[in-house]
């Protein structure tokens, strides 16, 4: 899971963790429901960002990725740009990773 030493961080989109801490944590999806239809019901106009951690998030998978990201978008700052960088992104990273990136995203 995502849980650090000083709580629970918001997972990054293969890992468990993005150093960034979590403004809450439910642990169910009935919990996310309730927290959606209280805001709803006290008239809030907000948003709500819901994100798993990845199901390998123990086997290092994310920080191989993370890498190859950071490589890929490295690599795209020079040569793509506007809609091209996100498809030139996956399939640089995909590469770089021999396929695990494709794995962990779909779980």
């Amino acid at each position: 899971d995502g849980e650090g030493a000083d709580g629970m961080d918001f997972p990054a989109f293969f890992s468990p963790r993005s150093g960034v801490r979590s403004p809450a944590v439910v642990r169910s999806g009935e919990e996310v429901a309730q927290q959606y239809w209280s805001a709803r019901d006290l008239g809030l106009e907000c948003g709500m960002l819901v994100a798993v951690p990845p199901p390998h998030a123990g086997d290092g998978a994310g920080e191989e990725v993370e890498a190859a990201i950071q490589t890929a978008l490295r690599e795209a700052a020079d040569e793509v740009t506007g809609r091209d960088v996100t498809p030139y992104v996956l399939a640089r990273v995909a590469e770089l990773t021999g396929g695990a990136s494709r794995a962990a995203d779909v779980g």
